[in-house]
């Protein structure tokens, strides 16, 4: 589940139509390509976005956590809630098509995409944008400044807040009480972070036989198919989620761990 609201959601679309809008304006090929390229992110997000405020989130996904291809998005939950939207086909599916040129192709070396050719799937994109809301009546989106001089940026800021949402993610599922696909959801949000996971946690990890385990002197941690489980070496016992007659307790000493190890890096994750 996303943890940044719809507004938050919106607000960083729009940063990136912004710099998308001076990418296309730039006389250099490189630059307006990557406009080009960057109109197309922003359409997926839209759909995503889209799917969000509408309560489709868990529509979006195929297996493994991966999002559906991005014609279905367009069609299922862009153009199913905003009908006088262009159709996919041949409307966005052309300008799509021309991303795929300059990523995967080697005709990219030559050029060919048409700098017009960008400016126009900026600009749709930015139609569409007002048209589902994520850009307000009447409010202006301008072109954002390429140099960083004139536009400071505190990146780090921004890369632990990125983390902090996706630990908080995993906290957040400790806590879900009954629900049969809880292995799932937790392995497919602990797999990015794992390697980083065992460095914040001061835990060695790894995956034997179906089991994706952590463990240190005072902690095991256990992912497999036939459940999660949480072991303490101090009080002799363990929590497995979704069982019955469980110490709640234990789990609280666990979450509490958890917390603490987060904010020495500089995290705050929420009880």
């Amino acid at each position: 589940m996303v943890k940044a609201d719809i507004k938050e959601i919106h607000e960083t679309i729009k940063t990136m139509l912004s710099y998308a809008m001076a990418l296309s304006e730039s006389p250099v090929p490189e630059m307006y390509e990557l406009g080009h390229y960057l109109a197309d992110n922003i359409l997926i997000k839209v759909c995503l976005a889209v799917a969000i405020d509408k309560g489709e989130e868990q529509q979006i996904y195929r297996s493994r956590g991966l999002t559906k291809p991005f014609p279905v998005l367009y069609k299922d939950h862009l153009k199913h809630h905003y009908t006088q939207l262009p159709d996919y086909d041949p409307n966005i599916k052309e300008f799509h098509e021309d991303r795929n040129v300059y990523q995967h192709k080697i005709e990219s070396f030559d050029r060919t995409m048409r700098r017009p050719r960008a400016k126009a799937y900026v600009d749709l994109v930015e139609k569409i944008m007002r048209i589902v809301g994520i850009i307000n009546s009447g409010e202006t989106i301008r072109p954002a400044s390429l140099s960083s001089s004139i536009r400071p940026y505190d990146y780090s800021k921004q890369q632990i807040k990125t983390k902090e949402l996706k630990y908080q993610e995993l906290y957040d599922l400790f806590k879900v009480k009954n629900d049969a696909d809880i292995y799932i959801k937790i392995e497919h949000a602990i797999k990015g972070i794992f390697h980083e996971l065992q460095k914040i946690l001061s835990m060695k990890g790894g995956i034997s036989q179906g089991i994706r385990y952590l463990h240190n002197s005072k902690w095991d941690f256990n992912i497999s198919s036939m459940g999660v489980s949480v072991h303490s070496h101090e009080l002799g016992k363990g929590y497995g989620l979704n069982e019955p007659n469980q110490d709640e307790k234990l789990l609280e000493r666990f979450l509490q761990y958890y917390r603490e190890c987060c904010e020495n890096v500089g995290m705050n994750i929420n009880p």
